[in-house]
């Protein structure tokens, strides 16, 4: 074997899959906005609005990951600050909508009662129950988040791998078939492999 054989028949190279971020973010919101219909149309009917949030995590995580192309830290960070903001503004508006019903033929309008929600929820002795639901929905939209989080942290973060072609010395091309590589590869494992001519006699 030449060196020349040697020096171009490394390990087959690796290429990561990216993350789109703002894509999972969409996906994310999606996701997010769904679970609060889910939570507005249950309050309405008079049933426990709570379970809303199992959806509301589960839908935002899973489909931040597939608009993104994988789930990352900063994946969870963003798809649980939306998760956060959805869930108040949206028991913020069922409330008011609730308030409005009440209202409204003494001329006030949706947006007043959005505004004036705060004073209205202390006049009629309500903020506690507001500060409930949305502690409620809270508790269970992390008991939703909370698996998909154990199986990111857990260990199941390979990368799918795209095939890579090698050339060898002689101008001939081999593909290696798609692989997995766990994410958290040191650079030293990572680094192509090189064969030994003594190898192959």
């Amino acid at each position: 074997m030449n060196e020349d054989f040697q020096r171009s028949f490394t390990a087959p190279a690796l290429e990561v899959k990216g993350e789109n971020v703002v894509l999972g973010t969409v996906g994310a919101l999606l996701g997010a906005l769904v679970g609060a219909a889910l939570i507005a149309i249950l309050a309405k009917i008079g049933y426990v609005a709570s379970i809303s949030g199992v959806v509301m995590a589960y839908l935002s995580l899973f489909l931040y990951t597939k608009f993104a192309g994988k789930l990352s830290v900063k994946g969870i960070i963003i798809s649980i600050v939306i998760m956060v903001i959805t869930v108040f503004v949206t028991e913020w508006l069922v409330y008011s909508f609730a308030f409005y019903k009440e209202l409204k033929e003494y001329g006030y309008t949706l947006g007043d009662i959005v505004k004036g929600l705060p004073d209205l929820l202390d006049l009629a002795d309500a903020k506690g129950g507001f500060v409930k639901d949305v502690l409620m929905v809270y508790a269970f939209t992390a008991l939703g988040a909370v698996p998909q989080i154990k199986n990111f942290s857990g260990g199941k973060t390979a990368e799918a791998m795209k095939p890579v072609e090698q050339t060898l010395a002689n101008g001939n091309t081999i593909q290696n078939s798609t692989e997995e590589i766990a994410s958290d590869l040191t650079d030293k494992e990572a680094e192509p492999k090189k064969f030994d001519s003594n190898f192959f006699g």
